[in-house]
């Protein structure tokens, strides 16, 4: 949002209207409009105490929140009142309040390739769904069967002549598990890995892997487990080949490899140029200039730099390097998908980013999956993303997740992550604990504005399942068992040599204090107490880990049982 001031052609009205004008209250209005409202600037601060400083940056966050109840209260008065208080409502209503879930046909899915397990019913309830959407978001919990019920959307999106060169991509250390699922589901198909390929003998043999004792290793169907190696440059420009020439049915790609590709320079300025986030944040950096002071040329250079530090977080493609547009996909199923949640930055509130956000920093993998299946969508594809932990850490997860398979987001007003923040999230300023152990005033996140109509946008784009819920069932009727977690608590020892430093870091912590920086500090010896129990060899200390040693005794324990032990 950015205000311009025109002028008219009376040279009288013109400074009549300027000297009525107040550039303050614009200023404010646009930051304000931008999610980045003004926060009073603290006079004094240099001789304040930090509790007078606290005391004074609390009261200025407070004359900030005020500010922004004052416009969002006036607005809401005006509105009613206007003559676009109707479209408004239909607009609303329309974007808000349109979604309406369908029942689901649970009947099996009719997929002539299909050899894999018979779908459960919520299974192909589902799968019509996803296909029925040119992108959602599969969030089954684990065990419910995300990697089939993919396969199975697949199958079913293909028997429908809605894709023909699919692509699954997958941590690496997945192709192979996918592989398999793969060709016992789908044997007719023509399946290639793309970034990993498996290993085989000199006889042609495929090699497998064997346990310490040297015996087999095999999977829950007591299959011998494969190994698998990283492709070589040229082993994965032959496949892009194959994938270019359509002489495969389904594609199964790791992450990196996937990254790996480049969009063409015209496409990937293309989406930058477009990006609705980084608009927003040129935008807000960019500030009200009412007497147009401001050269062309100079806003030219700002946005310049700008996009160039945008595209610097995606691949330039290569002289010689096989284009993404080149692969002519029509459809991408992410897999462990929770790995794209941190497309941008977390937003600023009053200055700084608020406390309890939980957003990390930029994942450059996600902003590419994003552009790309952009590209996809465009010409008509589908995308779709399978995690079981598809929001974890942040709300702001929910705008990375839900645009890396739609482009919806802008139809409910949330363009951007400070939408989002504005909309649905309430801040707060809050006494917050410091990494020095000091306490400060921050804005911190507190809860939730709206979040029924939130839970609406969700539902949808995401189809979340749980073991135990009604629509979880067999084919048979019966609720499908997923074998439950029992967590085991397990003491033991400290070796000799773990003990010893453990005594001298105790003694250290005592003497620690919030003024003590790096090594010395409370929180820093802390942490090494912590790395010292969980493995000696962290803090080179000698000697055995007893907590490796019990955790191996319990599993081989639980094995022993017939069950499967967890380790974190």
């Amino acid at each position: 949002m950015k205000f311009r001031l025109r002028s008219t052609q009376d040279t009288q009205l013109n400074l009549q209207a300027r000297k009525a004008f107040d550039e303050r209250a614009a200023k404010d209005l646009q930051l304000y409009l931008n999610y980045n409202t003004r926060l009073p600037s603290i006079a004094g601060a240099a001789g304040m105490s930090p509790e007078e400083y606290r005391a004074e940056r609390a009261a200025a966050m407070d004359e900030a929140r005020e500010y922004e109840e004052r416009v969002a209260t006036h607005f809401q008065l005006w509105l009613p009142a206007s003559g676009f208080a109707e479209v408004t409502l239909q607009a609303y209503n329309q974007a808000r309040r349109a979604h309406l879930t369908p029942d689901g046909v649970t009947d099996p899915l009719d997929l002539p390739d299909w050899q894999g397990p018979a779908p459960h019913p919520y299974q192909a309830m589902d799968v019509r769904t996803m296909a029925a959407a040119t992108g959602m978001l599969n969030g089954y919990d684990v065990g419910l069967g995300k990697t089939f019920t993919a396969l199975m959307l697949i199958a079913y999106l293909r028997r429908l002549g809605r894709t023909v060169r699919p692509v699954v991509v997958v941590p690496a250390g997945l192709i192979g598990n996918w592989a398999t699922n793969a060709a016992q589901a789908l044997p007719g198909w023509r399946v290639v890995t793309v970034g990993m390929s498996q290993v085989f003998n000199e006889d042609g043999t495929p090699q497998t892997k064997l346990r310490r004792d040297g015996t087999l290793m095999v999977d829950s169907r007591g299959q011998p487990i494969p190994v698998w190696k990283e492709d070589s440059t040229s082993t994965r420009r032959l496949k892009l080949g194959q994938m270019t020439a359509g002489d495969v049915d389904l594609t199964i790609m790791s992450r990196e490899a996937f990254t790996a590709i480049p969009l063409t320079t015209a496409n990937r300025d293309r989406f930058v140029q477009t990006d609705e986030q980084y608009l927003a944040r040129l935008e807000a950096k960019d500030t009200f200039d009412p007497k147009g002071k401001r050269s062309r040329q100079d806003v030219l250079k700002r946005i310049q730099a700008f996009q160039a530090k945008c595209t610097l977080r995606l691949k330039t493609a290569g002289e010689h390097d096989l284009l993404f547009e080149h692969l002519s996909i029509d459809l991408i199923a992410y897999d462990e998908a929770h790995a794209y949640k941190n497309a941008y930055s977390a937003p600023s509130c009053y200055g700084e980013t608020p406390k309890f956000l939980g957003a990390g920093g930029e994942a450059d993998r996600a902003l590419d999956a994003i552009y790309k299946g952009r590209y996809v969508r465009e010409k008509g594809g589908r995308t779709y993303a399978f995690t079981a932990s598809w929001v974890k850490n942040s709300a702001l997860e929910i705008h990375s997740m839900v645009s890396l398979i739609s482009d919806d987001l802008p139809e409910f007003g949330l363009t951007t992550n400070e939408a989002l923040m504005e909309q649905y999230l309430r801040i707060e300023p809050r006494i917050i604990t410091n990494m020095d152990s000091s306490v400060d005033v921050r804005p911190a996140v507190v809860g939730f504005r709206r979040l029924r109509e939130l839970k609406g946008i969700i539902a949808s784009k995401v189809i979340v399942r749980k073991a135990g819920q009604p629509e979880v069932v067999t084919r048979s009727g019966e609720p499908l068992h997923v074998p439950r977690v029992r967590p085991v608590e397990v003491a033991f020892d400290m070796s000799p040599e773990q003990a010893a430093v453990y005594a001298d870091l105790r003694v250290q912590a005592r003497a620690a204090s919030g003024a003590k920086t790096k090594e010395d500090h409370a929180f820093s010896v802390m942490w090494r107490m912590r790395k010292l129990t969980a493995d000696p060899a962290l803090l080179n200390v000698p000697g055995p880990n007893p907590r490796f040693e019990a955790i191996a005794r319990e599993a081989l324990k639980i094995r022993a049982q017939g069950a499967k032990p967890w380790c974190f």
